[in-house]
């Protein structure tokens, strides 16, 4: 710990700690694990021959799994659990920013930016990778501004943070490039030992690289359909803006905001991000008043050079899903800046911006805490469900989950039920898989989707069992303005598709909605019954051979 400020600046360093350390740990397991981290939890209990499989073929690095593979199975069985590793990250980045401060000018307000601030609460409460990653990200910014110092031997922890780095996260070498303008920015010394030092990062990440390279490259895009649309309605170049967006008020940017749309009933979102970006732009050109010009140049390259190789990297090769969610590659460096800008700050600024900032963080992260946040109860709640409403014999189809996540919702949903009672199906078949896995997908899937929802039709009619049998189905739903009462035709694809194929778009009434999850949406439960199906002979083709492939189904409610 650095006491060089006294008993006082020591004493309000470790308040920061445990502040950080409660943000991050009360009620760890008061919300159920969105789909992702059923897909942690799910790999993390599975033996290690399986784990070695379903590891190698997913499309990110094995480094955060094989941890959690390690840690989960020796806690007891629950979402703080699995949840853990990323609380720990983030407690730990916070007592290296103490311990070890990238910029010795300014010592403490890194520390309570970096414990207070949303998006690291955020991450630090969610069993992904991404909180590991800004402890490594913080652990190069600091190597870097050592090397920058004239210390050699920070090299070594800028390999191994590097290291680490791309192998916990493929986003990972876009932080790497901004490493190396953090240190042509800070003085370029030692160069045949930092050119060395990157060679040896690129023969640690080699067969990641090799594998990245030779089969997943544009899995996402061949996945997502979606992915360049949402990138034609929206400039590509907006991806770090959005970035910065969620810097400040937190990762899931409030729907008007998000979409640039003005509505009266988005003001206070619209208020509160304007009031944000005022108070952290004060920061970051605050930052580069005289005296800390350097320290300010070398933080900002770690801020946006990953954001711009993110974006340049999108538009030269697949247009990235995770542009507007992978701020962790360059959150490190954006709360060293910040912290360098409130050192320059007057009395009065300082007062304003702290203010504001302490506002958009209490309101951000309070809906993350199961008081205000219950919305990640899906998983758990339609296990629940599902043991009350299925009966023996039934069908259950998951449209848009996961196996993994389901398998662990169940898992928790219906102790002592053993899963042969229903027959569990999952459309389309691909999602019995981890949907980033590699996997070869035919450029007419949509084709290839609606043939398997027929499928599933054609066999539950002619199954044997009562009349009275039926398939449960969830999926998740958009509803339009004003819209209270959902029907089949408000389901996203593919789920459109397959309650086309079982009940003709004909209204139906869900067994229960589960509220708003991860990915702000809300999923339905719905049953169709075997006796009430739609005759085969009265649906017409979902999809018009004579039309070139696309995402959009041609198919209008009745």
């Amino acid at each position: 710990m650095n006491l060089r400020g006294g008993r006082g600046r020591a004493a309000r360093l470790l308040v920061w700690i445990v502040v950080g350390l409660a943000l991050r740990a009360v009620a760890l397991d008061g919300n159920g694990l969105w789909m992702d981290e059923g897909y942690t939890a799910w790999t993390a209990h599975l033996p290690t021959e399986a784990h070695a499989v379903a590891v190698a073929n997913d499309d990110a690095p094995p480094l955060y799994y094989a941890i959690q593979r390690i840690l989960v199975p020796i806690l007891p069985p629950n979402e703080a659990s699995v949840r853990l590793l990323s609380a720990a990250a983030g407690v730990a980045g916070i007592v290296w920013l103490a311990a070890a401060p990238p910029v010795r000018l300014a010592v403490e307000a890194p520390v309570a930016f970096f414990s207070l601030g949303t998006y690291g609460v955020y991450y630090g409460r969610q069993a992904r990778s991404y909180a590991l990653l800004m402890l490594w990200a913080l652990l190069l910014v600091t190597a870097v501004a050592r090397v920058n110092e004239g210390r050699r031997r920070w090299i070594l922890v800028g390999i191994a943070a590097e290291g680490a780095i791309l192998w916990t996260h493929n986003v990972g070498i876009h932080l790497v490039v901004g490493a190396n303008l953090a240190w042509l920015v800070g003085g370029r010394r030692f160069v045949r030992g930092w050119v060395t030092a990157q060679i040896a990062v690129l023969l640690l990440w080699l067969p990641q690289l090799l594998r990245l390279l030779g089969e997943q490259l544009s899995v996402h895009a061949e996945l997502n359909a979606w992915i360049a649309e949402y990138w034609e309605r929206i400039p590509i170049a907006l991806g770090p803006l959005l970035s910065l967006g969620a810097f400040t008020s937190g990762a899931r940017i409030p729907g008007p905001l998000y979409a640039y749309r003005w509505s009266w009933e988005g003001a206070g979102s619209w208020l509160l991000a304007i009031l944000a970006f005022a108070a952290v732009g004060t920061l970051l050109v605050a930052a580069f008043r005289e005296g800390s010009r350097r320290e300010a140049g070398v933080a900002a390259s770690f801020t946006l050079a990953p954001l711009v190789s993110l974006a340049a990297a999108s538009v030269l090769f697949v247009p990235s899903y995770t542009l507007a969610r992978t701020d962790a590659i360059a959150y490190a460096g954006f709360v060293v800046w910040c912290g360098l800008g409130f050192r320059r700050l007057p009395r009065p600024g300082k007062i304003a911006v702290a203010t504001v900032l302490a506002a958009t963080t209490i309101l951000a992260t309070a809906a993350h805490f199961p008081v205000a946040g219950q919305e990640r109860e899906n998983d758990r709640r339609l296990g629940l469900l599902l043991r009350e409403e299925v009966r023996p014999g039934d069908w259950v189809v998951f449209v848009g989950a996961s196996r993994p996540s389901i398998d662990y919702s169940l898992s928790r949903g219906r102790p002592g039920r053993p899963d042969s009672t229903i027959r569990r199906l999952f459309y389309p078949g691909i999602f019995a898989q981890n949907p980033a896995s590699d996997f070869p997908i035919q450029g007419d899937s949509l084709r290839a989707w609606e043939r398997e929802a027929y499928a599933i039709r054609e066999r539950f009619e002619q199954a044997p069992g009562p009349p009275g049998r039926s398939i449960y189905w969830i999926g998740p739903v958009d509803f339009g303005e004003g819209r209270v009462d959902p029907t089949a035709a408000d389901l996203h694809y593919p789920g459109s598709m397959l309650a086309y194929v079982l009940n003709g778009l004909r209204p139906l009434d869900p067994l229960a909605r589960l509220r708003g999850d991860e990915l702000s949406i809300d999923w339905l439960l719905f049953r169709v019954r075997r006796d009430g199906l739609v005759p085969l002979e009265d649906l017409q083709p979902v999809i018009d051979a004579d039309k070139p492939y696309s995402s959009k189904l041609n198919v209008d409610s009745e």
